[in-house]
């Protein structure tokens, strides 16, 4: 049997990842970080191509075969890629969409041989990946409908290895190793419940947790695995039980809900404080939280106390660390906090607070490019930024979601800050040759009122081009996939970008005038291709979201730094594309603006020596933050 050349794809994928991202410091200078990202970029260019190749000729053949039984040296390799690829635990991966198709092939393989001990292993597989892509997928709701077939597939694999909890299922089963699967399982089932609000559901996962606390109980269960480490999953049990009043008590526990999950929380620092196994793998922090959390719910902490422990707690963190249990106190505690807040209230201790919450998380997230947990880190970010609160003379929700992309893929930075240029040049050029085409946006009544206004015009399309891609910061993630064709999932996610972003936007005073332009900047001038769902022609500036809509196209397809592992195109294949599909995909008014001399000269120079500059200033950005926390 032919090897398959696992290995070299799991290093291929990770150094891609790295080098898409490459951390800055002091002693590099602004052309050496440009020099580095466009050397990078090639060697991710070679790096994708042989993934590609690596897919289809060596590991795709294995997992396409589904009517074929798979030899066992075959089942060794796809373990052990599919081990290197995903770290459910620490909610970090590589790539998932390998993962969940291993965890299919090896559990279609398991049934057909009808091999119980394989089939439980996969079901157990199937669990953590789908798990893992549910995680990812639900930072896009309401709108990712994948998520829900994510959390189906995991729920049918976790509810199939439960009926293994029958006794006599349970006596059968073959070995220790297999029935402390299902025993694990019987708790972990509860992290598929996230996102999860209704009455129905919040009931099940309390029974869930309750019932994998009674099994230790059990002599049945302790006799049948004998070396089990029932303090341990008494532990993690306990830990699923703090999780539930989450995000300020999100799933409605009532008091004495909060009260039993209170409870639960003091009995599992007791296991901390008498445990080094424990304190190895949850962290004080964690565990302090969940207590002053379900306290305060269950009506033992007043407001004040509650707000008061967060604080203490938040002072104790480690703005260096990345660990579960550091991103855990640098974002969760301070969006506990924020989430307290109400804003027709909101006093001066909290808007002082607030600001300096919000400068440390710039910070903190600025210097974790490449240190790990990045999956986890990115869901609790995404969930502290959905909560956002503006105040007036602070950072803006806009300022917020421009350092987050800055921080998280430095590439898609400069990409937002080339399609504000090149769309205000668009627009400047094209009041001065057709202003006519402004009249009645904004009130502007005639030609005069719209030079009158020019600046102006200028400013919001230049904010609103910068606002395009906010939808973005919550697919990171996804983002980074260049060693592989998207699959038909990832590509909805994102296509879901532009809705979300908008969705988001309309939340905030700093970005909901750009709305419009977020959710159409893919869609085609004539409505009839792009997405979402959405016509521009309903849109007081239709014209506005035409023009950033060709500056993305443009800046995209002749970027070739760091926005995909194709080379860019040259600026006078885009100009015939462009002149081309005016009138269908793009504004009429580009075959004008593109013809017009001056127009012409201000976007060569901003495709060559302007992006250079954009590198330049993100350089700076980087190490300027860099430097304030060190």
């Amino acid at each position: 049997m032919q090897h398959m050349n696992w290995k070299k794809y799991v290093e291929q994928t990770a150094r891609i990842r790295t080098l898409s991202s490459p951390r800055v410091h002091n002693r590099m200078k602004a052309s050496n970080y440009y020099e580095i990202l466009t050397e990078n970029f090639t060697e991710i260019r070679s790096l994708a191509l042989s993934n590609r190749h690596l897919l289809k000729e060596e590991i795709n053949p294995y997992l396409s075969n589904t009517g074929d039984l798979l030899e066992e040296e075959t089942i060794e390799e796809l373990l052990e890629l599919q081990n290197a690829l995903i770290d459910a635990y620490n909610m970090e991966n590589l790539d998932m969409a390998v993962v969940t198709q291993i965890a299919d092939r090896l559990y279609a393989d398991a049934a057909q041989k009808q091999d119980i001990r394989y089939m439980v292993e996969q079901l157990d597989a199937q669990v953590s990946a789908y798990y893992t892509l549910l995680n990812m997928q639900k930072r896009m709701l309401p709108y990712a409908k994948n998520c829900e077939k994510a959390r189906k597939k995991a729920m049918d694999a976790a509810n199939e290895l439960l009926t293994f909890l029958d006794k006599e299922r349970f006596a059968q089963l073959p070995d220790d190793e297999t029935k402390e699967i299902v025993l694990v399982n019987s708790r972990y089932m509860c992290a598929l419940f996230e996102g999860l609000y209704d009455e129905a559901t919040k009931e099940r996962e309390l029974t869930i947790l309750r019932n994998a606390l009674s099994l230790e109980d059990d002599p049945f269960y302790r006799e049948q695995v004998s070396e089990y480490d029932w303090e341990y999953h008494r532990v993690r049990t306990l830990e699923y039980f703090g999780i539930m009043t989450e995000f300020a008590n999100e799933k409605k526990l009532t008091k004495e809900e909060c009260r039993e999950v209170w409870e639960h929380c003091k009995e599992l620092k007791k296991h901390w404080e008498e445990s080094e196994k424990v304190r190895k793998r949850i962290s004080e922090s964690e565990i302090l939280l969940c207590i002053c959390r379900s306290g305060y719910y269950a009506g033992e902490l007043s407001l004040d106390d509650y707000k008061e422990e967060l604080i203490h707690l938040y002072k104790r963190r480690d703005s260096d660390g990345y660990s579960i249990g550091d991103i855990f106190q640098n974002i969760l505690v301070p969006l506990e906090y924020l989430l307290q807040i109400d804003v027709e209230k909101i006093g001066e201790k909290d808007i002082d607070l607030l600001s300096g919450i919000y400068n440390d998380i710039t910070n903190y997230v600025f210097c974790m490019q490449n240190t790990g947990s990045f999956s986890y880190l990115l869901e609790y970010f995404v969930a502290f930024m959905r909560n956002f609160i503006e105040l007036p003379g602070q950072m803006t929700f806009m300022d917020a979601c421009l350092n987050g992309i800055a921080a998280l893929h430095p590439p898609t930075y400069v990409h937002t800050i080339m399609v504000g240029r090149i769309a205000k040049c668009f627009c400047r050029h094209l009041i001065l040759l057709h202003p006519e085409a402004f009249v009645g946006m904004f009130g502007y009544k005639n030609v005069e009122e719209v030079s009158a206004h020019r600046f102006e015009l200028e400013e919001y399309i230049f904010r609103g081009a910068l606002c395009h891609d906010i939808g973005k910061f919550l697919i990171m993630d996804t983002i980074f996939i260049y060693g592989r064709n998207l699959t038909d999932d990832e590509f909805d996610i994102i296509k879901t970008h532009p809705d979300v972003g908008a969705q988001i936007m309309s939340n905030y005073s700093s970005t909901r005038p750009y709305a419009d332009i977020a959710r159409g900047h893919h869609k085609w001038y004539n409505n009839q291709a792009g997405y979402p769902n959405y016509n521009t022609e309903e849109s007081d500036v239709k014209l506005l979201i035409d023009l950033v809509a060709c500056a993305d196209c443009l800046d995209a397809a002749t970027d070739t730094v760091g926005r995909s592992y194709n080379t860019g195109k040259s600026f006078t294949d885009v100009f015939d594309e462009l002149i081309e599909q005016s009138g269908t995909r793009y504004t009429p008014y580009i075959v004008d603006l593109l013809r017009d001399e001056d127009t012409l000269k201000d976007i060569e120079y901003l495709l060559k020596d302007g992006r250079k500059e954009v590198y330049y200033n993100t350089f700076v950005r980087l190490v300027t933050v860099q430097k304030s926390v060190q």
